[in-house]
């Protein structure tokens, strides 16, 4: 994956995390684990973002990314995975059918 440092780039990361993100959920529904189900998930896929963007930043040919600016692409990642997986969770209907 290369760094993450526009708008699109974001994008395509969030698109990309979105979908494992639903496969996780397909996988928990399938087999009825759905007690803590967005906890769980979303702080699987959180955890493998916050890794992957920090191992691709070490390895980008002008050395690693500052601080700053990793936190500046997580907060922008956050802001919006965050949002469509809510909007997710309240207009799915496969969800809503589990008891929460």
């Amino acid at each position: 994956m290369e760094c993450a440092t526009d708008p699109a780039s974001i994008d395509s990361l969030k698109r990309q995390w979105l979908r494992q993100y639903e496969r996780m959920i397909n996988k928990d529904m399938a087999s009825q684990q759905t007690d803590g189900m967005l906890l769980r998930n979303l702080t699987q896929t959180m955890d493998k973002v916050c890794q992957e963007l920090l191992q691709t930043s070490q390895k980008g040919e002008s050395g690693a990314l500052s601080a700053d600016k990793l936190l500046m692409q997580l907060s922008v990642f956050t802001e919006g995975f965050l949002a469509d997986v809510i909007q997710k969770h309240r207009t799915s209907c496969a969800i809503s059918n589990f008891p929460r």
